[in-house]
């Protein structure tokens, strides 16, 4: 079965095959096909971007029957070498893989990082409402545990108090809306 595609496994591409294949347009986050033979006739998709979204929002590239998820295969086009760690987008958008949108993080990282959930009814990230005590709770996470902020009058204190510790915490990852 040559046309089942294997999942995301970080190996069996080099960076010269990558390239070889494929041209990054750091710029757009695109990847575009390169015409090239294979099985003596040559590709029909060359100048096509290459890609589709799929799995939460990220693109994926299927080269060689294997997928691949192209902000891996960013990192892998610019430095040569896969990543160590996760990839980060800055910006949240998981199909937004311009370089400049793109940072090595932990799995830690990724989670600060991460866009509000959609249950969330305050409109902030880590903060809600406790009736028994009529008063907003601000909390954060830091290193996979929780830590309380404080509970406030109002959902602006609330609000200001969970930025404040968000970008002291989490710094460069912090992420309140």
């Amino acid at each position: 079965m040559p046309d089942m595609a294997k999942p995301f496994i970080d190996s069996g591409l080099t960076a010269r095959q990558l390239r070889a294949a494929l041209d990054y347009e750091p710029d757009t986050g695109m990847f575009i096909w390169k015409p090239r033979k294979k099985g003596g006739k040559m590709n029909t998709w060359a100048g096509r971007r290459a890609g589709a979204r799929k799995d939460l929002g990220y693109i994926v590239i299927r080269i060689d029957y294997r997928l691949y998820r192209a902000h891996r295969l960013v990192w892998l086009y610019v430095h040569g070498r896969w990543p160590e760690g996760e990839i980060d987008h800055i910006n949240g958008d998981p199909s937004d893989n311009r370089w400049a949108n793109l940072r090595l993080a932990t799995s830690s990282n990724q989670k600060m990082n991460a866009r509000l959930r959609p249950d969330n009814t305050s409109g902030i990230k880590g903060v809600w409402y406790d009736k028994r005590r009529s008063a907003w709770v601000a909390e954060i996470w830091v290193n996979g545990k929780k830590h309380h902020i404080g509970q406030f009058a109002t959902l602006l204190e609330a609000k200001g108090a969970r930025i404040a510790a968000a970008h002291r915490l989490h710094g460069e990852f912090a992420r309140h809306d």
